[in-house]
């Protein structure tokens, strides 16, 4: 009895949603809300893995019919986990009409927007981020011709050290051991906020990319942050940030803007959501490895990094701390970003780099330097691992083992250049100690290798 007095009081909760809504005057769907909706069903009971936007595209539909589309995916979302992460890819689009009604004062949509059930606390855009202007320019110089407008300045609690953790892989979105060894990173932190006996407090947080089963699996959980702008490929992209705590760490993650498209070298076209899509965690390595989610995640990233001020403006972070070679890129944009934020006024932000990735074949192109906004480099190709040297204030090896194989020149292709470079980098390293000593020392301590 009490079961279906539950269900009564929700379906209620969506009627009187429904009944809102009508009298809304919005424009002419672009497709027919029905038939996208029959279309997806078929989709999903032929077990389909991945849905594409070409065959779920609601971006052509109005505001009444994308109101529709959601309900009836919400009344279906404990059938197939599809549904809930397609469910949260409608919600993103809603507060992203939102966000826009507000920038262009649109009473009118704000008002039968505010009505549904998740848009009725947004009484204003979020503003937990600095703002960026462009000033125009050579757009493959997008992070040289940028200011970050700040409002006010605020000094955060002292002592306390604001350190995200970036990586492809999370305690909840596992491949290899780099989930395994940020939640013991994350521990160790946390137990500084506890313990007295700390006087230096670690506040540590994680940034993931929004993978469809994370999608699925925290669809009602997340709460969205606000939306950043960054550079990729010629173009301006809108991510939006959401975060969800989980024992008392906050986790961002980078949901991907909508009108984002990349065509890869085998003919195929990634579009929007599609770039994090994996399905399975045992995937994670097929995103990561192509130029598409590698450079959109780098970007998008640092942007957060570096833009975020926090919901009181003193919540910005100290440390960004890479993790692997997939993330090795936002050492080179965070470099240029703590340019614009020193102009600005604001702290620069150290940049700790711990080598997981010491394979000898890590190279990438010089044209991705242009593709992220960044002046060329006058190099052919470059290693990843001494482009992470050389780009960092403090770089260290997530084991002895890797320590000692880095190190050793015969390891390498081309002998002594790699090794050296990390060699003279060590030597320089202490005349970087800056906020991050207290951090190797949590770090490298024997409980969090063990």
């Amino acid at each position: 009895m009490k079961l279906l007095l539950v269900l009564l009081i929700s379906s209620c909760s969506f009627f009187v949603q429904r009944d809102k809504v009508q009298s809304y005057k919005s424009t002419t769907s672009k497709i027919d809300s029905k038939e996208l909706i029959s279309n997806v069903e078929k989709l999903i009971n032929n077990k389909v893995t991945f849905i594409k936007i070409k065959d779920f595209d609601f971006y052509k539909l109005n505001d009444k019919d994308l109101f529709f589309v959601y309900v009836w995916l919400e009344d279906h979302k404990n059938i197939h986990q599809m549904y809930k992460k397609l469910s949260f890819e409608v919600k993103d689009e809603f507060i992203r009409r939102m966000t826009k009604s507000f920038e262009v004062n649109d009473q009118e949509r704000i008002h039968y927007l505010s009505k549904i059930d998740f848009l009725n606390t947004f009484d204003k855009i979020p503003s937990s981020f600095y703002s960026v202007r462009y000033n125009q320019g050579d757009t493959a110089k997008y992070l040289d011709n940028i200011n970050i407008l700040v409002n006010s300045k605020n000094s955060k609690q002292k002592g306390e050290i604001n350190v995200l953790l970036a990586s492809f892989e999370a305690p909840n979105a596992r491949l290899g051991g780099i989930g395994e060894y940020l939640s013991g990173i994350l521990s160790a932190q946390l137990e500084t906020l506890s313990n007295v006996n700390y006087k230096e407090k670690i506040k540590g947080s994680l940034i993931t990319p929004f993978y469809d089963f994370l999608k699925a699996k925290y669809s009602e959980k997340a709460i969205y942050v606000g939306m950043v702008d960054h550079y990729l490929d010629g173009n301006i992209y809108k991510s939006s940030i959401y975060k969800i705590s989980d024992n008392n760490i906050v986790q961002y993650f980078v949901q991907p803007d909508p009108n984002y498209s990349y065509m890869r070298s085998n003919g195929l076209k990634i579009q929007g959501w599609e770039v994090f899509d994996v399905e399975l965690q045992t995937k994670l390595f097929n995103i990561m490895s192509n130029e598409a989610g590698c450079l959109y995640y780098n970007t998008a990233l640092v942007s957060f990094s570096s833009l975020y001020s926090g919901e009181n403006g003193n919540d910005f972070f100290d440390i960004l701390h890479i993790n692997g070679k997939f993330v090795a890129y936002s050492s080179l944009i965070q470099k240029k970003y703590n340019l614009r934020r020193a102009e600005a006024g604001l702290p620069k932000i150290g940049i700790l780099s711990t080598l997981h990735d010491n394979h000898p074949g890590n190279s990438f192109d010089k044209s991705i330097y242009k593709r992220i906004g960044l002046e060329d480099n006058k190099e052919t190709n470059t290693n990843i691992i001494v482009m992470m040297n050389e780009n960092s204030h403090l770089v260290n090896f997530v084991s002895k083992t890797t320590e000692q194989e880095t190190l050793e020149p015969s390891f390498w292709p081309d002998g002594n250049i790699i090794s050296d470079s990390l060699k003279n980098y060590m030597i320089k390293i202490y005349l970087y100690r800056l906020i991050m000593v207290f951090y190797l020392k949590i770090l490298m301590s024997p409980k969090n290798l063990s």
